[in-house]
């Protein structure tokens, strides 16, 4: 889902994310996706019901700019391809 996010970015549009990940996996998961996120480039804010094992992404970008879109895909898919590569699913709810 792509929308308009007016107050952490003006102008700016996101991608949502909502992961999920086995409790006993949760820590790392998470570890690994802020990795991905600082590597990236864009913001994107975690956060998410990690009791219940999941946690999403707010994955900013200028809808603009080739580029940005390219990488906020990218990062979207590398959190899909992790949580279901450690054994669970990519939507909480």
């Amino acid at each position: 889902m792509v929308f308009a996010n007016y107050a952490l970015r003006p102008g700016f549009s996101q991608i949502s994310t909502d992961a999920c990940a086995p409790i006993s996996k949760l820590v790392k998961c998470i570890e690994e996706t802020r990795e991905d996120v600082y590597s990236n480039g864009l913001l994107a804010p975690l956060y998410g019901q990690v009791g219940d094992g999941i946690f999403d992404l707010s994955i900013m970008f200028d809808s603009n700019n080739a580029d940005e879109w390219n990488r906020a895909e990218a990062l979207a898919n590398s959190v899909a391809m992790r949580s279901i590569r450690i054994g669970s699913s990519f939507t909480g709810e």
